[in-house]
């Protein structure tokens, strides 16, 4: 008798994560497009985990009633008005390389990468002789760029321009990796976030 019982215990947790497994799979919600549902809910997170004396100075330099998450949106939401801005948003590092270097920057080190700006703006947030709205902006800006950083259009570098000359289909229509990436929700084609 009890070999018979040992002889189902394999079978049995074999079942188990199987079954788990599917769980799983069924339970799980679907990774849309990084935009502004992806740089809201990142923020979101992180502010969960700021201590009470980091959510008080960032209190301190945003508007009041501004979260996180609306700080988030306001680089991409203000791209109109800041137009020597738009090269602070990503770095192209070749997808053969293992980690970013300087070099990658090439052209647009002069204007800044989004790794050289991280940088910049950690310094001008931390610096008190700075105006309240210089570390707004700063502190915008970062919260943006470093979760610019771990979107892959942002950061990859295939020779296609952040996936904007990387021509899809998309529900039948055709677009660019970059925008299906960062703007179409899949269950409702060219409807932004």
């Amino acid at each position: 008798m009890p070999c018979a019982h040992r002889s189902r215990l394999p079978r049995l947790a074999s079942i188990t994560v199987s079954v788990s497994f599917l769980v799983v799979l069924l339970t799980a919600t679907p990774a849309w497009a990084w935009g502004r549902l992806g740089h809201r809910v990142i923020s979101r997170l992180a502010e969960r985990h700021l201590t009470p004396q980091a959510k008080a100075a960032i209190a301190e330099l945003l508007e009041p009633g501004e979260s996180l998450a609306d700080a988030s949106l306001w680089a991409d939401e203000n791209h109109g008005q800041l137009p020597k801005t738009a090269h602070w948003h990503f770095v192209y590092v070749p997808l053969d390389e293992p980690r970013y270097e300087r070099r990658y920057s090439g052209d647009i080190s002069s204007m800044g990468c989004v790794v050289d700006k991280i940088t910049e703006f950690r310094l001008v947030v931390k610096d008190k002789t700075k105006s309240v709205e210089e570390r707004r902006f700063a502190l915008r800006f970062l919260i943006h760029c470093r979760e610019d950083m771990h979107q892959p259009c942002h950061v990859g570098d295939n020779h296609d321009k952040g996936g904007n000359l990387k021509q899809v289909r998309w529900f039948d229509r055709g677009s660019n990796m970059h925008r299906v990436w960062v703007s179409v929700r899949p269950n409702h084609p060219w409807r932004p976030w």
